[in-house]
């Protein structure tokens, strides 16, 4: 189990915190997938992965350590369902294969990782990706890190324009060509 904490459960917005549990993690891979399809509609490889099977960022995994977060509706409401899985992230508090490859070997204890930030594309435009990135960063608290890295394809300006708007410092561009984010926590 994770040593952080869910201070705060609500995102905001009509959402809710919760830690996903060991062997339930239908609802979240199902919204994995959905993004998937919709990224590969979109002519994007970006999570392709996932439509193959390689969930290179390991759901089960994390939800066995208690890293990955489901935001679930709790307003309901026009086009929206009370109770539906809206959104999902991993927080992961020691960096994986991925993250040393981007971010280099050294350094890393102060950092929690933020991966799969995904909000179903029938809450698209509600204002969920952000909050969740707010909640990471006001609503749970992780002992002894001091900031939230993540990271996204630098051929998608669109989503690093978004991290940069919700107040992500951009670090630089690796050379397989990923794009760096860090914030600062509130909570540490």
């Amino acid at each position: 189990m994770a040593q952080w904490i869910i201070s705060n459960s609500g995102v905001g917005h009509g959402f809710a915190a919760e830690r996903i549990e060991p062997g339930k993690t239908e609802e979240a891979m199902e919204l994995l997938l959905e993004i998937a399809r919709w990224l590969n509609s979109q002519g994007s490889a970006q999570w392709g992965g996932l439509l193959t099977g390689d969930d290179n960022h390991g759901l089960e995994s994390a939800a066995e350590r208690g890293e990955a977060i489901l935001f679930r509706d709790i307003e309901g409401g026009p086009g929206r369902e009370w109770g539906r899985a809206a959104g999902m992230v991993i927080l992961m508090q020691k960096p994986g294969s991925w993250d040393r490859e981007l971010w280099g070997e050294d350094g890393h204890e102060p950092y929690v990782y933020l991966h799969r930030l995904a909000v179903s594309r029938s809450y698209s435009g509600t204002g969920l990706g952000r909050a969740m990135l707010q909640w990471a960063q006001e609503g749970a608290a992780f002992p002894g890190k001091a900031a939230i890295r993540l990271d996204c394809i630098a051929s998608n300006p669109k989503l690093g324009e978004f991290y940069r708007s919700s107040g992500y410092e951009f670090k630089g561009t690796t050379p397989n060509g990923f794009c760096l984010f860090e914030k600062a926590l509130l909570l540490g």
